[in-house]
């Protein structure tokens, strides 16, 4: 017989039935797949130790009667004289509680030493303690639920960072197949270094917070392969895959599952839990501690600031200092591929100043009908010490996307890559430069001249958009110039 059926045939809790075990009362064999094979022997016993526990029988006297040292007569005789006194004792205090109630005292004039003695029968000894195992229980789901929506958390939080640091992916994209492709590869992650960690630590980074354990139920930790199929089947029936309606389903399921006391699917035969300290303990008795939400609380704060980080780490170009034109080139391609993530953009500045396709299949769109301007560069001694551009156009067309924008992407390809934040001047720097206000200005910053010219006709300002005005000719000249400082 399996566990699942020694349970239904006694109706004891799995647990119990272990612990029994471990004490050696019952004596199941093994399988050639390694799980247990109760005999019929184990379940007359098991049902033998359910009546005499009923009776308030310890333990120790049923090992007695297991090995032969007692006989049932004299246990049961000692049983009975234990039930008669804690009867009587049961009687006196009811009587006393009656007198306390009937002299009504307060506790600031409660006069102890006058009812301590008023019936000596009462005993002074607590009442004896029963075996952590009778209330032994699986089934505990927020602290189950939580210590998993943290792992989870954990695992994304990698894969995010890996992406961030490693790919430069920009992971606030809102793209829907980006985050589909996050969802995937942290449940990927997610089997595999929870496997991991069951296999060599019988705990998760989440488990441990919340004080769970899980072993095999002589201690002993699971295989690899054992909790690598019970995280797959944890992800797919437990999660849903985290696809949100059945996520939300088999959420609703499995918490139906743990307050109505039934094994999860993905329950392994031969899994037990217990506190991380060793012994067997009621891991849904331990009452959830401060530390343990704020624990839980700094440990996604802590996430959200390792993923903020590593999107400004992704959004750094990659080369620093005094640059060359490739380098500064390199830069700006970066923030263009970045800005469009996770697409690449159709178009990206060559070494020479001028534009290419990266992807001939795809159309170029530009705003007005302007194409992207050619860059100017100059060099001296191999280092970058000139960057320009220029755009004319007369179309009677609406500007969504101001010439602004290929100049500020320059100042941040040459200088933004010096600082993950950017400093007060190049913040300022930016927001001037997006502003659409014609004529000239000047700014001087890192030992850069920058100056960017604007003028235009025939169109009405909107914020940073221009709308052309009916009746009139359209016209605009943009012009940018960096120059390093002698």
């Amino acid at each position: 017989m399996t566990i699942r059926e020694i349970e239904d045939a006694t109706g004891l809790p799995r647990a119990n039935v272990r612990y029994y075990e471990s004490l050696g009362l019952i004596h199941p064999a093994r399988a050639a797949n390694g799980y247990r094979d109760y005999r019929q022997e184990d379940l007359d016993t098991l049902l033998k130790i359910k009546l005499l526990r009923q009776l308030d029988c310890s333990l120790e006297d049923i090992q007695a009667l297991e090995k032969g040292t007692r006989s049932l007569d004299q246990v049961l005789s000692e049983v009975g004289d234990a039930l008669e006194k804690k009867a009587s004792e049961t009687q006196h205090a009811l009587e006393l509680c009656r007198q306390l109630r009937a002299d009504r005292p307060s506790w600031d004039n409660l006069q102890p030493e006058r009812y301590l003695f008023w019936n000596p029968a009462i005993s002074a000894e607590l009442p004896p303690v029963r075996d952590a195992s009778e209330n032994l229980s699986y089934y505990c789901p927020w602290r189950r639920y939580f210590a998993r929506t943290l792992d989870y958390a954990l695992c994304l939080t990698l894969w995010e960072l890996f992406l961030s640091l490693v790919l430069r992916v920009n992971i606030l994209s809102t793209s829907f197949w980006l985050n589909v492709v996050n969802v995937a590869m942290a449940l990927g992650l997610m089997c595999v270094l929870e496997a991991a960690c069951l296999h060599f630590f019988g705990t998760t980074p989440g488990k441990a917070l919340f004080g769970l354990k899980l072993t095999r139920s002589d201690g002993s930790h699971l295989g690899f392969l054992d909790a690598l199929w019970r995280t797959g089947r944890a992800v797919l029936l437990g999660m849903g895959l985290m696809i949100p309606l059945a996520a939300l389903i088999t959420l609703i399921l499995s918490c139906q599952r743990c307050r109505h006391q039934v094994p999860q699917p993905w329950t392994l035969d031969d899994e037990g839990w217990s506190d991380p300290s060793g012994g067997w303990t009621p891991f849904f008795e331990q009452k959830d501690s401060v530390l343990r939400v704020l624990g839980y609380v700094g440990c996604e704060l802590a996430m959200v600031a390792a993923l903020v980080l590593g999107s400004l780490v992704a959004a750094t170009p990659w080369h620093h200092g005094s640059l060359t034109v490739k380098e500064f080139v390199s830069n700006y391609n970066h923030l263009l591929t970045y800005a469009s993530a996770p697409n690449f953009p159709v178009e990206k500045l060559g070494k020479d100043g001028t534009w290419y396709q990266t992807d001939p299949s795809h159309f170029a769109f530009h705003v007005m009908g302007v194409e992207p301007p050619s860059f100017q560069f100059t060099e001296q001694d191999g280092q970058l010490t000139q960057v320009s551009f220029s755009i004319v156009s007369a179309q009677e067309a609406f500007l969504y996307e101001p010439p602004s924008s290929y100049a500020v992407r320059a100042v941040h390809a040459l200088l933004g890559q010096r600082e993950l934040l950017p400093g007060k001047e190049l913040s300022t720097l930016d927001q001037e430069l997006l502003e659409t206000v014609a004529g000239e200005r000047t700014w001087t910053i890192d030992g850069w001249d920058i100056t960017c010219q604007m003028d235009f006709s025939g169109y009405e300002v909107y914020e940073q958009y221009l709308f052309p005005i009916d009746g009139e000719t359209q016209n605009l000249t943009y012009s940018f110039y960096m120059q390093a400082q002698t």
